[in-house]
């Protein structure tokens, strides 16, 4: 979805270069943490759990990329994000970039007609109504540095070869959010480019680790995310695939 034509950033709309992922103490979060630091970004980690957070902060720090701290994120309770914004605000009054990264996957074994309601709720709570509420509550920081917000997710398209109906569906309504939002940014004249971004297979946890033909490694996915960021140029309301699936004959 295109909203307007795409143009080159010019000096003055350089934006300073401070980045929150969630989800970013494995998997593709970590990949993309990894590259956007290695081109000069600084990294606020999002994550669950504060021993794999300093595993990663570690691994990162090891490498030269700078690291501002982490933050505890859990995407199911909203008590806990109100808390996690109030402190990006106070220690990251300068962020411009947020990477909404973080999801769960729910249960990808069981088809359809099979799948528990519970478990279309909490994948829903987490991927969806959790996203929601942490870049609502973030939209006027990122407003006030004029930044961005780019969502990881899958194509609405529903894929003959991959449609685990609760992850889909949650990512679906994700997909709306950007589109919805990047309208209302434009008419509104809000200083905010938010955009959805589709890595294409990825070997990682959420998936089993599965490696079969077509896929990528977070190595790959998260160095391609980092070029799409830092390319200069505007992507409001686009849906990006970094790797798109390829279709059989």
């Amino acid at each position: 979805m295109y909203l307007c034509a795409r143009k080159t950033l010019n000096k003055k709309e350089m934006r300073k270069k401070i980045v929150f992922v969630t989800g970013a103490n494995k998997g593709i979060g970590f990949g993309i943490a990894k590259h956007l630091g290695l081109s000069g970004w600084q990294v606020i980690i999002g994550a669950r759990d504060e021993q794999r957070a300093s595993k990663a902060i570690e691994e990162l720090k090891s490498r030269g990329i700078e690291v501002l701290g982490w933050v505890n994120i859990e995407l199911k309770d909203l008590a806990n994000i109100e808390k996690a914004v109030l402190e990006i605000n106070e220690k990251y009054p300068d962020l411009s970039l947020l990477v909404n990264n973080a999801g769960i996957s729910g249960d990808m074994s069981v088809d359809s007609e099979h799948t528990e309601i519970n478990v279309i709720r909490e994948t829903l709570d987490v991927n969806f109504i959790g996203t929601f509420a942490l870049t609502k509550a973030l939209i006027p920081l990122i407003a006030k540095n004029s930044g961005r917000i780019a969502n990881i997710t899958v194509p609405s398209e529903i894929s003959p070869y991959w449609h685990p109906l609760a992850y889909v569906t949650s990512k679906a309504a994700q997909n709306a959010m950007m589109g919805v939002m990047a309208v209302e940014f434009q008419q509104g004249n809000t200083p905010v480019e938010i955009f959805s971004v589709h890595p294409g297979p990825t070997t990682t946890d959420l998936n089993g680790n599965m490696a079969l033909p077509g896929f990528h490694d977070i190595d790959t996915v998260g160095q391609k995310f980092a070029e799409l960021i830092n390319d200069g140029q505007t992507h409001q309301g686009e849906f990006i695939e970094l790797y798109p699936i390829v279709k059989e004959d």
